[in-house]
């Protein structure tokens, strides 16, 4: 959507409350693609606060009021049928503020490198401590391998990870108490003893180290990293910044704005190490963790236009591991909003990795009392995916329903980047080999919108007149 798009909105005056001078909000409105774009457009933080396929939800902060009151309206006039559903979303901190360095059942990054190794040393044959990264202002990004050093098995490897976005304090705690679950565990659990004797499980419970830090210690609502060079704001979000379908849908080519998309694909750190982490180790599942939501969520991220050809998977194991964190609800992430260079979407997209997002609790910081119960389950959840999801797709027969499936998430994905017919002829192709009742009915399976398919359609009629035009001269 263009600025005058925008500016033609909101002299509507179709915002419905004021806001608080002083006050640091969660604003709800509906959830509809125009007022998505309106977010995306004036760079506002609505990711990972509770939203639902009627509801976004986005922080009114003091950054946000002030882009609000640039468009000249001392009362927010932007959207219809709003409405405040959290007064002041920097309380659930405060807790922990007054407590200096300590933050009680959360893991300062101190506490975390001491726990780690600790942990190192109390099990040398099952673990490996790993620095693999540097972060921009100089700290080391932490992994720990988990596996049976004198096992011979053929072993599956597996990733998990926490704290992408800094102010998601529970997202690294769940990785923590996996990691010394299984560990106390090898031995007296037959469960236990097997993932590790045929697994390689890579943890990195705090990707984004300096975002983390700074929430912690100082802005408590901050999502970002925290580099500075090359860019005029500080930040980058990490969950925007992979290697597929880059500076698309929800990621914002705004520096200041907390979706911040970065000046490339792969320029953060923490990026390249999840990278590095692939082409070593291979990964056949990865799970990352984050708040809040109580989701469970699966690729596509970058399209709501249709399922990825792999759904039937993806929701077998959304719905198991919902039910094991107590009615987490199981959803494709673009039903929510789209969002484009995400983690899910780059391990699956580029690499088959089975992966996903899993949005812990009600809000960014749990209360203590509910950390237990969050950790508990989690730890659990990673233990069926380990047992479980060792060869997701292996089973999968290269039917004709799949193969068209394949091609039409090509096109798709092509729709996205270019429009030029040149970009998708093998995928046009390929489909002519197919009747128009097969390709309509893996259409409908996958739930294709429906504009997605007439442009599909009218592909295929192009591609039809071309090669007729070919075949006679």
């Amino acid at each position: 959507m263009k600025p005058f798009a925008i500016a033609k909105i909101l002299s509507l005056g179709l915002f419905s409350f004021t806001f608080n001078a002083f006050s640091s909000e969660i604003v709800q409105i509906p959830n509809n693609s125009v007022n998505q774009k309106i977010l995306d457009n004036l760079g506002l933080d609505y990711s990972c606060m509770g939203s639902t396929e009627k509801h976004l939800n986005f922080h009114l902060d003091d950054r946000a009021k002030k882009i609000l009151d640039s468009q000249k309206f001392s009362k927010t006039s932007v959207f219809k049928n709003t409405k405040i559903i959290n007064k002041n979303v920097e309380e659930q901190f405060n807790q922990f503020s007054k407590k200096g360095n300590d933050l009680g059942i959360y893991h300062t990054h101190e506490e975390l490198v001491i726990e780690l190794e600790a942990t190192a040393k109390k099990y040398p044959n099952l673990t490996e401590l790993k620095v693999v990264g540097t972060t921009a202002e100089g700290r080391d990004i932490h992994a720990i391998v988990l596996s049976n050093k004198s096992s011979k098995q053929d072993k599956k490897s597996f990733l998990v990870t926490g704290t992408h976005h800094a102010r998601e304090w529970i997202s690294t705690e769940v990785p923590l108490a996996s990691i010394q679950e299984l560990l106390s565990s090898y031995n007296s659990d037959k469960e236990a003893t097997t993932i590790l004797d045929s697994s390689t499980l890579v943890y990195v419970p705090m990707l984004n180290v300096d975002g983390a830090i700074y929430s912690r210690t100082k802005e408590k609502m901050w999502r970002k990293n925290r580099r500075t060079k090359y860019i005029k704001s500080p930040g980058v979000d990490n969950n925007r910044n992979y290697a597929y379908e880059w500076g698309g849908a929800g990621a914002s080519a705004l520096a200041w704005s907390s979706t911040y998309r970065g000046p490339e694909a792969m320029s953060e750190v923490e990026n390249k190490v999840i990278g590095q982490l692939q082409d070593q180790y291979n990964f056949v599942t990865a799970i990352s963790f984050h708040s809040y939501s109580e989701l469970i969520l699966w690729p596509w991220g970058y399209t709501d236009k249709m399922k990825s050809k792999d759904h039937k998977i993806f929701e077998k194991y959304g719905k198991k591991m919902g039910t094991i964190m107590g009615g987490y609800k199981p959803i494709q992430a673009s039903g929510l909003y789209p969002a484009s260079g995400v983690f899910d979407d780059y391990l699956y997209g580029q690499h088959n990795v089975l992966t996903y997002t899993i949005e812990l609790g009600r809000q960014f910081v749990p209360r203590p009392s509910e950390v237990p119960k969050i950790t508990n389950n989690g730890s659990k959840l990673l233990r069926y995916m380990f047992t479980e999801a060792r060869s997701p797709f292996e089973a999968i027969q290269q039917t004709s329903s799949y193969q068209i499936a394949r091609s039409l998430e090509n096109i798709v994905r092509s729709l996205t980047i270019n429009s030029e017919i040149t970009t998708y002829t093998n995928q046009l192709q390929e489909l002519q080999s197919f009747s128009k009742n097969e390709i309509e009915s893996v259409m409908k399976e996958l739930d294709m919108s429906p504009l997605t398919r007439i442009q599909i359609n009218r592909l295929l009629k192009k591609q039809e007149l071309f090669n007729s035009l070919q075949e006679n001269q």
